[in-house]
């Protein structure tokens, strides 16, 4: 019995902390989701959450590893190389021992003096040795020779190597940095287009509301006869249409939705919570300076800084040509001057690019001051609308008219609003360094 109590005791005292290592699991699950998102943090959940960006950071550790790889292969043929300088032990040994000969064969005439008879024979052995002797010295002296031009010619080429992959390096950087950049501008674009797509919902389902009070109105003349079948069925159409749209639009958001999910590394189906577009502060149009902004845009721009690395890669191979006779000259000559050519036109590209953008930015400013003062004469008008229905001078159905009308003003200030802030996005984004 006492054992059965103390089992029943680890037991019991156990079933919480299972409880609680899974409700903690469960919990850090859900921390790896990212269920609502603000403009302003777009950027970072980017750099944090992308899978592009981590592939990326992935592949620039790869091609840095390859790259100590090789400078580790270059120093060791160089030290290779340089053995061959430091090391001729075996061709000293060679060359003594013909000198130690020779000197033995200078010495046959005193030794053999009571021998003149073996002078000649024992002459003629030390000549065919040193002979062997050198032989074997000229044989060394060609293979040390041929070796020693096998590690210069691998020494060169893995240099070549090292500085290629450097090169490769630094324009992997460049472009992995834009594609960063590509991919935040990408969710703030659908960040803003889906609270756009929200505001046209909410116009849609008021006109919906108001177009089924008429409907209902409609037919209540009908009954009387003061309206036709054909006015009933018109306006029934219309509601269908109408509802078609707000199901297209719906159809839209999620889709959008989801696109986000996906930058965000996460199911397209996550239930994402997409938060308002950020008021733009007007003091930041007032402070735009377009000649400092458009040297800036140019001095960050990814795709000068990649070309300016590619004509960096032609010069090299230039230089390589004027050393090796295997190469044309010319020819990469020819090349050089194309990525200048590029590099010209690329740059007169570029800030065309953000010229566009700069008048697109000032034509949004220009619209939406129209539709403010649009919706500020319509809120005056509303005003008026209250009164008149508060006398008795104005229907149920007209007032609802009006205020229609008003809150359609008031969308469309919103949505200028948020074309306003895209517009200046896009700016800014440009002075960071992309092309749009």
């Amino acid at each position: 019995m006492k054992k059965t109590a103390i089992i029943l005791l680890l037991i019991l005292t156990l079933i919480p902390f299972k409880v609680n290592a899974a409700s903690n699991k469960n919990s850090n699950k859900n921390q790896d989701i990212l269920q609502h998102i603000n403009f302003d943090d777009i950027e970072e959940e980017i750099l944090k959450r992308n899978p592009t960006v981590k592939m990326n950071e992935n592949t620039l550790a790869s091609l840095r590893a390859n790259l100590d790889m090789l400078e580790d292969n270059a120093e060791d043929a160089e030290d290779a190389l340089d053995g061959f300088d430091n090391n001729p032990d075996i061709k000293r040994q060679l060359e003594a021992e013909i000198q130690r000969l020779e000197q033995e064969k200078a010495e046959l005439a005193t030794t053999l003096v009571s021998y003149p008879e073996l002078l000649p024979v024992l002459e003629s052995q030390y000549n065919t040795l040193i002979g062997i002797y050198r032989s074997n010295l000229l044989n060394l002296e060609a293979s040390l020779g041929s070796s020693k031009n096998a590690l210069k010619s691998q020494s060169k080429m893995l240099d070549e190597k090292v500085e290629d992959m450097e090169d490769t390096i630094d324009k992997f950087i460049q472009q992995s940095k834009m594609t960063s950049m590509q991919l935040s501008w990408a969710a703030e674009n659908l960040y803003i287009t889906y609270n756009t797509l929200d505001m046209q919902e909410a116009e849609l389902s008021n006109n919906l509301k108001l177009l089924e009070k008429q409907i209902e109105i409609a037919k209540i003349r009908e009954s009387l006869g003061l309206a036709s079948k054909v006015d009933v069925l018109n306006a029934e159409i219309s509601l269908r249409e109408l509802q078609i749209s707000q199901k297209a639009l719906k159809t839209q958001k999620e889709a959008i939705k989801g696109e986000l999910n996906l930058l965000f590394g996460q199911a397209f189906d996550e239930d994402l919570l997409i938060g308002a577009v950020p008021v733009l502060d007007e003091r930041e149009l007032l402070n735009i300076d377009y000649d400092a902004d458009l040297s800036t845009a140019l001095n960050n721009n990814f795709s000068l800084k990649l070309q300016v690395l590619e004509r960096k890669s032609k010069d090299t191979a230039l230089e390589r040509a004027e050393k090796d006779s295997s190469l044309s000259e010319e020819a990469a000559e020819f090349d050089y001057e194309n990525e200048e050519i590029k590099l010209g036109d690329l740059r007169k590209q570029t800030a065309l690019a953000f010229y566009k953008i700069f008048e697109e930015l000032l034509s949004k400013k220009q619209t939406y001051a129209l539709e403010n003062a649009k919706y500020e004469l319509a809120e005056t008008m509303k005003e008026q609308v209250e009164l008149k229905y508060r006398l008795g001078m104005l229907s149920d159905i007209g007032r609802e008219t009006e205020l229609n009308n008003y809150f359609s003003k008031m969308i469309k200030k919103y949505i200028s609003g948020y074309e306003l802030t895209l517009s200046y996005r896009k700016y800014e984004w440009m002075k960071r360094g992309l092309t749009l």
